[in-house]
């Protein structure tokens, strides 16, 4: 039995590495656009180009998709042909030497996927912040107190292992 393309995304990316990349044009057209919070990439050859430099640092990541949410329907695009689209949601785990002493880092996010026969369009969302400002020691400070702020909290200070304490919350 033939696996759907939500099958192939989720063995993909549960095996992702460097090796895999060269695979990617059986799950994306030529002229596929990514978009993540760190740019947009059109194409398929830039798009192995951008998994080749993730992959090719001195850190590892490892992806589990959590959940799978696919519409049965397709979508009626302007200027484009039908298209279903699906949602995945993941987890990363990644570590880095320059982040957290190179501990292992959990980020959560997601993927959403326009395809026919294969994926013309990929938007992953995550929270740039928590993937990798948080990590960096004066960064990671700041981050932490306008989150607190925008929490409600009217001050934070750092404590030793990089964390935020609350000082004191709004009245």
């Amino acid at each position: 039995m033939k696996q759907s393309l939500t099958d192939d995304f989720v063995s993909f990316y549960q095996a992702f590495s460097v090796d895999s990349i060269a695979n990617l044009g059986h799950l994306y057209v030529e002229s596929v656009t990514f978009v993540d919070p760190v740019h947009k990439v059109n194409g398929l050859e830039p798009l192995k180009q951008y998994f080749h430099h993730l992959c090719g640092g001195e850190g590892t990541s490892h992806f589990a998709i959590t959940d799978v949410i696919a519409a049965n329907k397709e979508l009626v695009l302007e200027d484009a042909e039908a298209q279903a689209s699906a949602f995945f949601r993941w987890q990363m785990t990644y570590n880095h030497p320059s982040l957290s002493s190179g501990k292992p880092l959990i980020l959560v996010g997601g993927s959403m996927i326009r395809f026919s026969n294969r994926i013309t369009y990929q938007e992953d969302f995550y929270d740039l912040g928590q993937m990798v400002y948080q990590h960096i020691p004066v960064l990671g400070w700041a981050v932490k107190k306008v989150k607190a702020r925008l929490a409600g909290c009217e001050a934070i200070a750092p404590s030793p292992n990089n964390t935020a304490t609350i000082l004191s919350e709004p009245n």
